[in-house]
């Protein structure tokens, strides 16, 4: 089973999210979406950003990574920086 890109920091007993199983609703939050086929996720499979990065890119969700892509540029144009072509650059 490929390993998801967490969405949320899972902290206070919260489950994580992967990225492709949520949804951004504002304020650094997330929520489940509506596709049913992602929420089943096992919690060891969602990892954060730090520890998916050592793994190799096939064992990896591309849903993930390219949702994952979209956030983290969206983040560095906030904070005025060139965008990226990969997520782990």
């Amino acid at each position: 089973m490929k390993k998801h890109l967490a969405a949320n920091k899972g902290t206070n007993g919260k489950a994580f999210y992967s990225i492709c199983a949520s949804r951004s609703i504002g304020n650094g939050k997330v929520r489940r979406n509506s596709r049913d086929s992602y929420q089943s996720i096992p919690q060891s499979h969602i990892l954060p950003i730090k520890e998916l990065k050592e793994l190799p890119t096939d064992e990896v969700c591309s849903h993930c990574l390219d949702m994952g892509l979209i956030t983290r540029n969206r983040q560095r144009k906030a904070k005025g920086l060139e965008p990226v072509d990969h997520l782990f650059e």
